[in-house]
């Protein structure tokens, strides 16, 4: 039986005022026909290689829409039959439960609509893949074009029920009031401050020239300020910088700032109004910030100590930073703490309340936020602390691993080691040469391999011992790895408490009791680091690993400064690269560098960079900036970052030139979901290779279908065009090959370029779903499969590597491909 929704929603939140006059009469709503429901028929999780047959027709182009009845073998052989499903109750699909629903939507003529579904990961809407809301948060709000007749709509599950909403478009440009990262105003501040606004394209044609105003409801305010909108690819969504006028001169505690779209100075919406909230500088607060990750706006919550003032202290002051578990919003953790004497607490987002588990871009969002708020606080490096419940938890244990010498203690509460031991880490065939590296790969993910970092830090373990989310065990495993060996170091479970037992799971006296007596040693004689990669984090005190030799093994530096000699003695494993910061050993009785051994080899006194030059000796040498560093040293999704900027092919075939701009507008609305992210799309056409030089660059197709390649890869050693792939000597004529690759900018020290791409269209839709926007989720520098990655796992993967420190193809790679 077809079931219809007819769901016309008639709110304040969007303009009813034309862009342009509308030509066409009203069009009827659209009608969903019956919805019909799979099972999983495949395994997924946090890895590069999930299995999936689905999505491999779907790569392969012949997926055709299902009736009830219609069976699909799973890769593991087990046959699945798609069901009819009813609506609830509640007007909602029941839970998809991991696998796929598919319904057919019709229109009386062609037509554009803003869909609004929820429950469900992704969409292909007529084959076009479009971002979902996995977490059922009610944000996804997205322009759609569907054609007269049936469109087709494949849904991959999400969590909770599935519900599908249209509601036509407001107008063609306008302003979307859901999902604002806003900011609260301090009292008297003259700074001016950003807020994040989604601005939405639901038109089939590039826009550009059009500009944000904003404007004080409140008369004591000057003049309007307006932000220029980047251009809008078709049928899209961009959440956009957008500065507010400062805070207005008044005793009420909120106020109301206006926002307009302007094209040509000519008002094409109606205002819209957000409201603020004033605080005192003492009070707690919300700041943001622009993210130098993809120049978005974020935010941080703020608990200040009681006598803070707009001024920066003069005195420095101890700075928490601290982490919110899954769902939790940062000004929520940053609520839940008391005002302390002498102290700010600051909490970073993780970019979103689920985020990415304070990994990958939610590390980038905790570094980002310790550095503004380090700055804003002038806070003391010798009393910054970090600390965190849940999935904050775990967060502290990773980036106190990573970061450990920006911490003088940590505290993780309800927290959990890894992706392995608690929330699922990629598995891989470590019997295969690709197994191997994939697995390799994810050692960024394996907090522990870096343990011996948090020996010289205080340690505070809380846990409650009725927690059923986060087993103690957790904790108990932690307990036993480090208590026997640390000096200082604390555990606590709380007797009968669960996960949350309220505000003292964080706001713990005898946490602060171990911040009040910890501090960092500024020139420590000793220092112990281990890194798994150096783009992640490379220095410790006075010690930098700059390359690694194998990468994403651990790299490990023990230094000793012998005071009475004066001499550095270094014990590096697995690294090829070093530099010292020898100045912090420099004082009256010893005007000079310190005598460096390394490995038992004198160096030369006046160099604090050294290289390895064989398994044996080492040389004074400075790292060539072309070379792998930790400014830009890969892998993959390390291009993801710099202020990167999505260029899509336009000389492909038409059909290689929607597959670009489709991919690219789902990645950046996918960063967007899961990361409150913004990434700036442009045609290659329009594409300056000169410009920005130290812009990271997302490339959509390959030679044949992006003008971008040649100004960018021409030296690459992997080459990759319509029908061709070449690995230095080695070379193919396969058509069907998907590409993901990281490579240096040219010109630049610090930016990269990530390939997304293949060998024809086939490749190309085989990246749709490769889920390298989640966090553990970990590609070397470079990455080739064939369809059956879908149904075969690793053995779908036919080549992979890391590039020697030069970029080159070298002996870290996987080269496995049949013609």
């Amino acid at each position: 039986m077809t079931r219809q929704i007819l769901i016309i929603l008639f709110t304040l939140i969007l303009s009813t005022k034309p862009l342009l006059a509308r030509a066409e009469a009203p069009v009827p709503m659209p009608k969903i026909g019956q919805v019909l429901k799979l099972d999983r028929v495949g395994i997924g999780r946090r890895s590069t290689v999930n299995t999936d047959s689905i999505e491999h027709m779907m790569a392969l182009g012949v997926f055709t829409p299902p009736q009830a009845g219609d069976e699909v073998i799973a890769p593991d052989g087990t046959i699945h039959q798609w069901k009819n499903v009813s609506l609830k109750e509640d007007g909602n699909y029941p839970p998809i439960g991991g696998g796929w629903a598919f319904a057919t939507v019709t229109v009386e003529q062609d037509s554009t609509w803003i869909f609004q579904g929820r429950g469900h990961r992704h969409v292909y809407i007529n084959d076009e893949p479009r971002v979902g809301d996995l977490y059922n948060l009610g944000i996804t709000s997205i322009p759609v074009r569907l054609h007269k007749g049936e469109n087709t709509f494949l849904f991959k599950s999400g969590r909770g029920g599935l519900s599908l909403a249209f509601i036509p478009p407001p107008s063609e440009v306008f302003i979307e009031t859901r999902d604002p990262t806003v900011p609260d105003y301090l009292r008297a501040d003259p700074s001016l401050v950003h807020a994040g606004i989604i601005i939405t394209n639901a038109t089939d044609q590039w826009q550009s020239g059009y500009h944000v105003r904003a404007l004080s409801t409140d008369s004591s305010i000057g003049n309007e300020i307006q932000t220029a909108v980047p251009m809008l690819p078709p049928y899209s969504t961009q959440k956009i910088p957008v500065q507010l006028p400062r805070c207005p001169s008044t005793d009420t505690e909120t106020t109301k700032v206006s926002l307009q779209l302007l094209k040509n100075n000519t008002d094409l919406n109606d205002p819209i109004e957000f409201t603020l909230k004033i605080r005192n500088p003492n009070q707690k607060h919300s700041r943001t910030f622009i993210s130098s990750i993809d120049g978005s706006v974020q935010y941080f919550g703020v608990t200040p100590p009681p006598d803070a003032t707009l001024e920066s202290p003069a005195e420095p002051h101890a700075l928490l930073l601290t982490l919110h578990g899954a769902s939790v919003e940062g000004r929520g953790q940053s609520n839940a703490y008391a005002p302390k004497e002498g102290m700010y607490i600051v909490a970073p987002t993780n970019r979103r309340p689920f985020g990415f588990d304070w990994e990958d871009w939610g590390r980038l969002d905790a570094i980002e936020v310790l550095d503004v708020a380090s700055e804003l606080f002038n806070a003391d490096p010798a009393q910054t602390y970090l600390s965190g419940h849940s999935m904050g938890g775990h967060g502290t244990w990773s980036i106190g691993a990573y970061h450990a010498g920006r911490f003088a203690a940590i505290a993780p509460s309800a927290g959990w080691s890894d992706l392995w031991s608690y929330g699922g880490g990629g598995e891989f065939d470590t019997n295969s040469e690709v197994g191997r590296l994939l697995d390799r790969a994810a050692n960024a993910s394996r907090t522990l391999l870096m343990k011996d970092n948090y020996y010289d830090l205080g340690v505070y373990i809380l846990h409650g011992d009725a927690d059923d989310n986060v087993p103690p065990s957790q904790a108990r495993h932690m307990r036993d790895l480090l208590a026997n060996a640390h000096d200082n170091f604390a555990y606590y479970e709380q007797p009968g408490a669960g996960h949350w037992w309220g505000n003292k799971c964080v706001d713990w006296p005898p946490i602060f009791s171990m911040f009040g007596y910890s501090r960092i040693d500024p020139k420590p004689h000793r220092v112990d680091f281990t890194t798994v990669d150096p783009a992640i984090s490379s220095t410790r005190a006075w010690v930098t690993i700059e390359q690694q030799i194998t990468a994403r093994e651990p790299s490990r530096v023990i230094a000793e400064y012998d005071a009475e000699n004066h001499t550095v003695h270094i014990q590096p494993s697995n690294t090829a690269a070093l530099s010292l910061d020898l100045t912090v050993f420099i004082s009256e009785n010893h005007p000079e560098f310190p005598d460096v051994r390394i490995a038992e080899q004198d160096m030369d006194s006046a160099s604090t960079s050294f290289t390895r030059i064989d398994s044996e000796r080492w040389a004074t040498a400075e790292i060539n900036p072309a070379h792998k560093s930790p400014a830009r040293g890969g892998p993959f999704k390390d291009a993801f970052r710099n202020n990167m900027l999505a260029v899509v092919g336009t000389t492909g075939t038409p059909e290689e030139n929607a597959w670009a701009l489709a991919k690219a507008r789902y990645d950046a609305e996918t960063f967007w979901y899961r990361g409150n992210g913004s990434i700036d799309i442009v045609r290659d056409t329009d594409f300056d290779p000169t410009k920005e030089p130290d812009r990271s660059i997302i490339l959509y197709g390959n030679a044949s279908s992006n003008a971008a390649w040649q100004a960018l890869l021409a030296t690459s050693p992997i080459q990759i065009s319509s029908g061709h792939a070449s690995l230095d000597a080695f070379t193919t004529d396969r058509n069907d090959l998907a590409v993901l690759m990281a490579r240096p900018r040219p010109s630049s020290d610090t930016a990269m370029i990530a390939v997304i791409g293949g060998s024809g269209l086939t490749g190309m839709r085989l990246t749709d779903q490769f889920p390298f926007i989640t966090s553990g989720v970990h590609y070397p520098d470079w990455f080739i499969a064939e369809p059956d990655i879908y149904l075969k796992a690793d053995a779908g993967v036919l080549a992979a590597g890391f590039f020697e420190l030069d970029w080159s193809l070298g002996k870290d790679s996987v080269i496995a491909i049949p013609d």
